[in-house]
């Protein structure tokens, strides 16, 4: 928690470097820590809520990231809005840093009054890694959710390009068309959230690596704006399930030693 107060306040000081730095110099540093720290406080984030929630973690680490997919749909829009009368991109951000604030507040020092639920690991091995390497089937789980971290970013760098050159879009349609493949990634990851209990992590991850697969090769081939939205979003659901539920699996074949685990999948 100490660590995730540390990245917060890295979050928020970068942030302003964004919004009062009027050179390329001082925004793109700002961008640049921001978003290292924003990740940092991500994968801290997932660590500590896997050591907190012991077998319900594939559950609330879903819902973290269905949360995360949800804003990322809601920050264009704010943007927008804010272009759109004049304030430029601006105040979103102090929207961000505010949010941020308030939630270190109300969370405050300590965590104990959550109620951590630890019947699967040891007082000391909960805040504690064990001695010793990795397993090797941690570095296996972690090819895993490397490829399909690689296939999330090349999906949302190169879908605009396809938008527009096989479904005819204009350049700004095709870009808004990507709230499709974002708005796919919340529901996956919300229904990821609601399932683990009942069906178990390691089965909906694979569901969703045949999701997606399925999504893209139509997303691929497809000529149609209406079936290429349609796949985007198809493939989106897919691939909000990669992370979340990868990441489940990261840690529990880390063998307890998932701060270690975090590291090496923050890489």
């Amino acid at each position: 928690t100490r660590c995730s107060r540390d990245w917060s306040s890295d979050v928020c000081s970068s942030d302003l470097l964004v919004l009062f730095g009027y050179s390329a110099a001082f925004t793109l540093t700002g961008a640049m820590v921001c978003g290292f720290s924003g990740s940092t406080l991500v994968q801290l984030t997932g660590a500590y809520l896997s050591t907190h929630h012991g077998r319900f973690a594939p559950t609330v680490i879903s819902e973290q990231h269905a949360l995360a997919a949800g804003i990322g749909v809601i920050a264009p829009i704010l943007v927008g809005i804010t272009v759109a009368q004049g304030y430029g991109w601006r105040p979103a951000l102090f929207v961000a840093i505010g949010a941020l604030l308030v939630l270190e507040i109300v969370r405050g020092k300590s965590t104990t009054v959550y109620g951590a639920v630890r019947d699967e690991h040891s007082e000391e091995s909960a805040h504690h890694d064990i001695a010793g390497p990795l397993p090797t089937l941690y570095w296996w789980a972690w090819s895993a959710i490397f490829c399909t971290a690689a296939v999330e970013f090349s999906v949302m760098f190169w879908a605009s390009y396809i938008l527009r050159d096989q479904g005819g879009m204009g350049k700004t349609a095709s870009a808004a068309a990507l709230g499709s493949a974002v708005g796919g990634m919340f529901v996956g990851r919300f229904l990821a959230s609601q399932l683990a209990r009942s069906l178990g992590s390691e089965i909906l991850y694979r569901a969703s690596l045949i999701i997606a697969l399925a999504g893209f090769l139509v997303f691929w081939r497809s000529t149609s704006p209406v079936v290429l939205l349609v796949s985007l979003f198809i493939a989106g659901v897919g691939i909000g399930g990669h992370f979340p539920l990868g990441l489940d699996r990261v840690v529990r074949a880390s063998a307890g030693r998932a701060n270690k685990e975090i590291g090496r999948a923050h890489v």
